[in-house]
């Protein structure tokens, strides 16, 4: 009896040696990974993101003005007035339908001035002349023909509200981009806490190294992934059972971002599956969807004070419509694999978007039919999956299958590192986590040989991610029934 107990003393002894030493690198990794991600991903000496800045600052801060139409408009009328930084520029881009027009059209037929009280007028000058300090002038041609701003009024009134306090300077801009720093990294603490330190620092250095998430792309400005922070502490929130916060967190995050909605959808099908069986609705779903509500409806209500009122919503949804209409090289999803024809650029090397548009049309149907047979078959397991995953999962999917998504938001692809470790039996948690870093690997290898942007994130990216996404829904359709009844039996 008493070597036994020996014998159990060294074996834990053991086991927590392991545990320390696994901890142990997976820590130095993290630290490796994020100093990297935060800091050296970003150019030395120009830590600030000043083509997203100038779009989201001046946005925001003229938003009653300018709305999403007049920006480039605005900056050329009002500077002709006082700067003339931007006579070099010849043309700019209408964001009012995003065709281009020159710079001529423009200060003979724009309104702005009677847009500004003399007050409004000198303020925006002044601040153009801090972005004119961040941003070489050769570079002023690039930004203007940019697709603009796209944030929701909520997300406007979040950086307006934080820019307030501040006078406008190139210090107060690198203090307040620090923010998304803390958000990432409080996120990831709290996972910690409610995952274990182990997966939290490989959900860690995941984020950090993930092909898509690139911090050069949105680092250094304003806000930029306060949505994926709000997500992952949501479901914290969730594996805690505290639905309520959790609802205020997907609440913020839908209105600085909307298609985080999606994840409230997968627990709305999961909360109809619970609704049918018991017919009465489980008190945390009525907790979780009243507080996401309340949230969305103050968030709502706060947004009306950005400077448009209810119209700002309505712009912002033909807004995003114009953004939307084609595609562009650093997007990803579905859609991309149904618009391959066998070529990606035209005889001038110009990869032909909207005439991809136009051939995708022809071929809608199969895309649909495609989509809600995939649609189909998560939908029908969500039942056999906790809150958490149906959530998580719901989310990844949809928002891959519906939208052709900037390379950045794809940051959404550690909340399956938040998978409960019940999810698919724990040993093929594990296969979906090296699935993902495995097509990242490939990206990453592929990318050192062809990183020609539309080949790279339109479709690689895009076909990788569909067939690891298919692994997971084929074990969740087949091999997992197949597993349980081979246990029943």
């Amino acid at each position: 009896m008493y070597g036994w107990v020996q014998d159990r003393q060294r074996l834990d002894r053991l086991v927590d040696s392991q545990y320390r030493l696994i901890t142990a690198a997976l820590l130095a990794v993290a630290l490796l990974a994020g100093l990297n991600y935060f800091y050296f991903s970003r150019p030395q000496g120009r830590y600030l993101h000043s083509w997203d800045l100038y779009h989201t600052v001046m946005s925001a801060e003229y938003f009653g003005e300018l709305g999403y139409s007049k920006l480039y408009e605005c900056t050329i009328v009002l500077d002709a007035e006082a700067e003339q930084v931007y006579q070099e520029v010849s043309q700019i881009r209408d964001l009012s339908n995003l065709k281009r027009t020159t710079r001529k059209e423009v200060l003979s037929e724009s309104d702005c001035n009677e847009l500004f009280s003399d007050q409004r007028r000198k303020e925006f000058i002044e601040d153009l002349r801090l972005f004119n300090s961040l941003n070489p002038a050769g570079r002023w041609r690039r930004i203007f023909s940019d697709k603009g701003y796209n944030g929701t009024p909520f997300y406007t009134f979040l950086i307006a509200s934080l820019l307030k306090p501040f006078e406008l300077t190139r210090g107060n801009l690198l203090l307040l981009a620090m923010l998304d720093i803390g958000l990432i990294l409080a996120a990831f603490l709290v996972v910690s806490k409610t995952f274990g330190l182990q997966l939290g620092l490989l959900a860690f250095i995941f984020f950090c190294t993930s092909f898509p998430n690139r911090f050069e792309h949105m680092g250094g400005s304003l806000l930029r992934f306060d949505y994926i922070a709000y997500l992952m502490l949501a479901v914290c929130c969730m594996k805690s059972k505290r639905h309520k916060l959790a609802g205020v967190f997907v609440g913020l995050a839908s209105m600085v971002r909307i298609f985080p909605i999606l994840f409230a959808s997968g627990l709305g099908i999961k909360a109809l599956f619970d609704f049918i069986q018991r017919r009465q609705l489980d008190k945390k779903y009525r907790n979780f969807f009243l507080a996401l509500a309340i949230t969305v409806a103050v968030c709502f209500l706060l947004s009306l004070a950005s400077g448009r009122g209810v119209s700002g919503w309505v712009e912002f949804g033909e807004n995003m419509r114009l953004h939307n209409q084609n595609s562009s090289g650093f997007r990803i999803g579905f859609k991309h694999l149904f618009m391959f024809h066998g070529e990606m650029t035209l005889a001038d090397g110009v990869v032909p978007y909207l005439q991809k548009t136009l051939e995708f049309q022809e071929v809608r149907f199969i895309y649909l039919l495609c989509v809600l047979v995939i649609l189909g078959l998560l939908i029908l397991v969500m039942n056999r999956l906790n809150d958490p995953n149906a959530s998580i999962l719901f989310l990844v999917v949809t928002f891959f299958l519906l939208f052709t998504a900037t390379r950045y938001y794809y940051s959404i692809l550690v909340l399956p590192f938040l998978l409960d470790v019940d999810f698919l039996r724990t040993s093929w948690a594990r296969v979906f986590h090296f699935l993902l870093f495995l097509i990242t690997a490939i990206t990453y290898t592929v990318y050192l040989y062809n990183p020609f942007p539309p080949f790279i994130y339109n479709y690689l990216f895009s076909f990788l991610l569909l067939l690891c996404y298919g692994i997971v829904l084929s074990h969740l359709t087949v091999v997992h029934r197949v597993f349980r009844a081979s246990e029943e039996v």
